[in-house]
């Protein structure tokens, strides 16, 4: 009897570490990722008055510079949200009078691209592209809200075991301000952390040899 139960427990630890492998397994392949396709840099998000006085809206914005980071032109997938802690998104949205006013909050002497723009022609190899985010007048109640950029990596890779697979890289600038809901445009906002992150499933496509 005692013989029996020790072959039970080692065929529970057989069974334990064969799932402790394959999940480490998993693990590594998902912290490998693909390779960085472009360089993200990132400026700092401000506020910015688009209008004249009495009529317009106070727009939030970021400024960015994106190199490629290939040997080969690529497109660049980039793509920009903002999620506040109250659960608000707010996407990326071109609009000419916010462009206007962050160029000269910016002091930009060069043309300022949005993402659209930026993934609709070939960036050559080394070559850069400043652009800018405009997330419109977001919740004056959140205190926090996250920058979440996607496209830097490419989405599919493999690894040293031949098989191949596909995963959401996102870059995440977490960010907080200060203050209560009135007058949010006079708060300070500070970045608390910048970190790459996994977004859903990491899902396998082929098992290799």
């Amino acid at each position: 009897m005692k013989k029996n139960f020790l072959l039970g427990a080692a065929g529970v630890a057989i069974v334990a570490s064969a799932a402790l492998i394959a999940s480490d397994s998993a693990t590594d392949s998902a912290t490998a990722g693909g390779r960085e396709l472009v360089k993200f840099v990132k400026g700092s998000v401000q506020p910015v008055f688009a209008g004249s006085l009495g009529k317009g809206a106070t727009n939030y914005v970021l400024d960015y510079k994106v190199t490629n980071a290939v040997s080969d032109a690529v497109k660049p997938g980039i793509r920009l949200e903002l999620r506040t802690e109250t659960g608000k998104t707010f996407g990326d949205v071109y609009d000419a009078a916010t462009w206007r006013a962050a160029k000269d909050a910016l002091g930009s002497k060069t043309e300022l691209s949005s993402a659209a723009s930026i993934r609709g022609a070939d960036l050559a190899s080394g070559a850069s592209v400043d652009g800018l985010a405009n997330f419109g007048a977001i919740d004056p109640n959140a205190d926090k809200f996250d920058v979440r950029v996607y496209g830097l990596w490419d989405p599919v890779f493999r690894d040293r075991q031949g098989r191949t697979w596909m995963e959401t890289r996102v870059l995440v600038l977490s960010y907080s301000r200060s203050g209560d809901e009135y007058d949010r445009q006079l708060d300070p906002i500070r970045l608390e952390s910048s970190k790459e992150e996994i977004e859903g499933e990491v899902v396998q496509l082929h098992t290799g040899k």
